[in-house]
C-alpha cells in the first residue's frame, strides 16, 4: 500500500517555521532509512542542503491518521546530466514499489532517474502517530 506524504523541512538559514512540500517521487523505507529521489531544482533540495532537519508525513487512513518521522536528512546529487545514484539494492526496491507508477507516467526508470536526479537519504531519529 503507496501513503500519500509531504515532507518538511527549515525554510531558510536563520528562518523560524517549515516548508512543506510534496513526495513527488515517492519513498522507500528500508528498516533503517527512508529514501526519497526528487528534481533537484526543488525548494525542499535548496531547504535541506542548508539544514538537515526534516520530517516525513505519510497519510495513513480515511480517517486522517498521519504518521510523522523526523530526521536527519542527507542530500546526494547526481553529476550534470547524470541519473540519480542509487545502489543497486536501492534502486531494486525502489521499482518493486514505484515502477507502476513510472510506467503509468511513460517513462522508462532510466528516464524517471535522470528527471528525479537529486536523492535524499533519511535518518530516522523520532516518529509518532497521530
Amino acid at each position: 500500500m503507496a501513503f500519500a506524504g509531504w515532507v518538511d523541512c527549515v525554510a531558510g538559514v536563520g528562518q523560524s517555521g517549515w516548508a512543506a512540500a510534496g513526495v513527488a517521487g515517492g519513498y522507500v523505507w528500508d528498516g533503517m532509512t527512508i529514501l526519497i529521489v526528487s528534481r533537484p531544482d526543488t525548494p525542499k533540495i535548496r531547504n535541506l542542503s542548508k539544514n538537515p532537519r526534516v520530517a516525513l508525513h505519510l497519510d495513513l487512513d480515511a480517517e486522517g491518521g498521519v504518521l510523522t518521522i523526523e530526521g536527519r536528512a542527507e542530500v546526494t546529487h547526481a553529476p550534470p546530466g547524470g541519473a540519480a545514484q542509487l545502489t543497486e539494492a536501492e534502486t531494486a526496491a525502489y521499482l518493486a514499489k514505484h515502477l507502476e507508477s513510472m510506467t503509468w507516467a511513460e517513462l522508462t526508470p532510466a528516464e524517471f532517474f535522470a528527471d528525479y536526479s537529486s536523492v535524499i537519504r533519511i535518518a530516522v531519529t523520532r516518529s509518532r502517530i497521530y
